[in-house]
Formats: C-alpha cells, sequence, structure tokens
C-alpha cells in the first residue's frame, strides 16, 4: 500500500470514529415533550409503590411505536393518583434511559 493510500484509509477510518462518537453522543435525545402529539391509552393495572402503569394503548407516533398493551413508568408518581383500572387517559411517552416513560397524562 503507497503512503497516499494508507493516510487515505487513516483519515477514512478517523471519520467513521467521529461520526460514530456524535451519533453515541446524541443517542436517546427525543423531540422536546411540548411538539409530541398526545396518545390514548386505557389503564389496565396500577403499581403505585413503582410508578409503573399498564396500558393498552394506540399508536405513540414520537417513538414510531404501534398500539399495543405494555408497561411505562410514571416521571411523577403522583400521575398516577385517582387512575382506576379501566381509566381512559391521554398522555406522552418518551424514552429515558432505554426506560419507557410517561412524562404527560391528562384523563379523558
Amino acid at each position: 500500500m503507497t503512503i497516499t493510500k494508507h493516510i487515505l484509509a487513516m483519515l477514512l477510518l478517523g471519520a467513521m470514529t467521529i461520526a460514530q462518537a456524535a451519533d453515541d453522543e446524541h443517542a436517546g435525545h427525543q423531540e422536546p415533550v411540548a411538539s409530541a402529539p398526545m396518545s390514548e391509552g386505557e389503564v389496565r393495572k396500577i403499581d403505585p409503590e413503582n410508578h409503573k402503569l399498564t396500558l393498552r394503548h394506540g399508536p405513540l407516533v414520537n417513538l414510531n411505536m404501534p398500539g399495543m398493551t405494555m408497561v411505562f413508568t410514571a416521571r411523577d408518581g403522583a400521575m398516577l393518583e385517582g387512575l382506576e383500572e379501566g381509566s381512559r387517559i391521554r398522555f406522552i411517552a418518551e424514552r429515558i434511559g432505554g426506560v419507557y416513560t410517561i412524562v404527560r397524562l391528562e384523563r379523558e
């Protein structure tokens, strides 16, 4: 390999490493909550001690997720007060630290 090709290969490898580091630095960043559309859901189970809520929900547009039933963590345990199984809600969820977290909740 000529010296020019060797230098070019090293520059390309360095550029790829920098791009990967930038991707890692921004991983997990979401759109601001204010711009996320509200999703609809039905409360299936409530675990107030662990701030957990099982919801049957419609599509979560901001997370590119289809409707399903799954467990979320409430960012604030007070969000769960007054909820009952079967309650209909509107909410915004984000993925924070790898955990699907409800960041805003409104009762219907």
